[in-house]
């Protein structure tokens, strides 16, 4: 599913960006197999990496892979938590960006496979300014994804969909993205206090809600590989479940102001309208 549009956009430069708390067994790979893939379609590429506190050398592999894919590294002194980094690093993706451009974020621990990008690549040339490898459509699958977490997967989609559903998405946790870097920069400069507060995984349904009155969403099938992770899960049930509840208050309380509120400078994104329900 695509939003509707008109001709096929152009894509420019790819950021990558990638939050990595002690990821250091995986990071490596996940850069080599990121710059193989866009290298093979072509396209301009530059992947951040958000080391947010590591203790175990995440850093020093990601200099070491500075000779082959030329990956940038923003260092976090202390733990900011998932959200604090995404936020990092979209800023920085965002800073440098310009029409054209687009973001991809994904998970520093090898469970989002980088072959999915090229799709989602096309999903924005076909008109979306958003588009979300999701879960929850069909030919996905979740592979050694342990019963509560697909049980929170399942409450936080249900919650998300009664309380502040958005046209075009099932998917409200997946952090496998990718954004229109000039919707994404109207939407950081125009939300007050910022696109991103929150600290723990609910940042992925706080950006949906930021980017609701912008953008155009869609999402394509992908297959979640938590078999190959190799550190245990940092997610922590109670909190996140709170998070996505706070998250969703907040939003059919307040709405668009001045929380969601619309920016002036930018107005409405070119996608904006289009989506369609899942």
């Amino acid at each position: 599913m695509t939003c509707s549009g008109g001709r096929r956009r152009p894509v420019g430069r790819v950021f990558v960006v990638l939050p990595a708390f002690n990821e250091a067994s995986s990071i490596g790979e996940l850069i080599g197999s990121i710059a193989e893939v866009l290298d093979e379609v072509g396209v301009v590429h530059h992947i951040i990496v958000v080391d947010d506190g590591s203790t175990d050398g995440t850093a020093d592999v990601v200099r070491s892979a500075s000779d082959r894919t030329w990956p940038e590294i923003l260092v976090n002194e202390r733990n900011l938590g998932l959200g604090g980094a995404m936020s990092r690093g979209l800023r920085r993706a965002v800073d440098l960006g310009r029409a054209g451009d687009v973001i991809v974020t994904l998970d520093a621990d090898l469970t989002h496979d980088p072959v999915y990008i090229p799709r989602l690549l096309d999903a924005y040339s076909a008109g979306s300014d958003v588009v979300i490898a999701s879960r929850f459509r069909r030919g996905s699958e979740v592979v050694g994804v342990p019963a509560h977490r697909r049980v929170l997967s399942l409450g936080v989609r249900a919650a998300a969909f009664l309380l502040a559903p958005v046209d075009g998405v099932r998917d409200y946790s997946c952090g496998y993205r990718l954004y229109d870097v000039r919707v994404l920069a109207a939407a950081m400069d125009g939300v007050r206090p910022g696109l991103i507060t929150e600290r723990g995984f609910g940042y992925t349904f706080e950006v949906l809600l930021g980017l609701k009155e912008w953008a155009c969403f869609s999402e394509i099938p992908f297959v979640l590989r938590y078999d190959v992770k190799r550190k245990g899960s940092a997610i922590r049930i109670i909190p996140t479940v709170k998070s996505y509840a706070e998250i969703a208050w907040r939003h059919r309380r307040y709405g668009r102001s001045p929380r969601f509120g619309r920016n002036r400078r930018y107005g409405r994104s070119p996608g904006y309208g289009r989506s369609r329900r899942p």
